[in-house]
């Protein structure tokens, strides 16, 4: 019975503090969303979401009808001073937004002219390379 306590006493030391100090990160500082990106492995998408959306004005928002295609159901576009383009998608098949990260404005102005049957084909091209690394 000894040894079970000793070997339980260990573990749960080596547990505890082993996971505390994995855990710890240091944090740069945070001036807007693109150092965030470029810091952090995987952020959270749902709290950049947020400031995009809460901070930044939108500068063009696409639906369905204007979309015509099987594959996107909303894209919206935002932007602040002296801040790149982020894309907001929500596409058919999932339930939640996708954001994608500094997007070139040519990129934006290559996208929006309706010279395609579909969009689906043009967000591959044109805004699909800048998915945002979240989670």
């Amino acid at each position: 019975m000894k040894n079970y306590l000793t070997i339980l006493t260990v573990f749960l030391t080596l547990h505890t503090y082993g996971q505390s100090a994995a855990y710890k990160q240091l944090r740069p500082p945070v001036d807007n969303i693109s150092n965030d990106i470029k810091y952090w492995n995987t952020p959270r998408c749902y709290a950049y979401l947020k400031k995009i959306t809460t901070t930044h004005e939108r500068l063009h928002s696409m639906y369905p009808k204007e979309l015509r295609s099987s594959f996107l159901e909303e894209v919206h576009f935002y932007t602040a001073p002296n801040s790149p383009i982020y894309v907001v998608v929500k596409f058919y098949s999932n339930a939640g937004y996708n954001i994608y990260c500094e997007v070139p404005g040519w990129e934006v102005d290559n996208f929006l002219p309706e010279n395609y049957e579909s969009y689906g084909e043009k967000f591959q091209d044109h805004i699909s390379p800048y998915k945002c690394n979240c989670r």
